[in-house]
């Protein structure tokens, strides 16, 4: 995460489905789901949202956590 916080721009690919303003990005078998505080910004506040193993269900998974939001 830190080297992810570290790059300008925006890291990821969108992932509106998942929730507001997620993006995701493959990182060995994980899949790192954040957020930037500011879009806007090229270097802008990162959040790491959910690190999630990749052989996981996402879509089942962002709905069992959906009440964490």
């Amino acid at each position: 995460c830190e080297h992810l916080a570290g790059l300008p721009g925006l890291m990821g690919g969108s992932r509106p489905e998942l929730g507001r303003d997620y993006r995701s990005i493959v990182f060995g078998n994980y899949v790192v789901f954040m957020r930037y505080a500011d879009e806007e910004a090229l270097r802008s506040h990162l959040y790491g949202v959910h690190v999630v193993h990749g052989a996981r269900d996402i879509d089942a998974y962002f709905t069992e956590h959906a009440d964490e939001e």
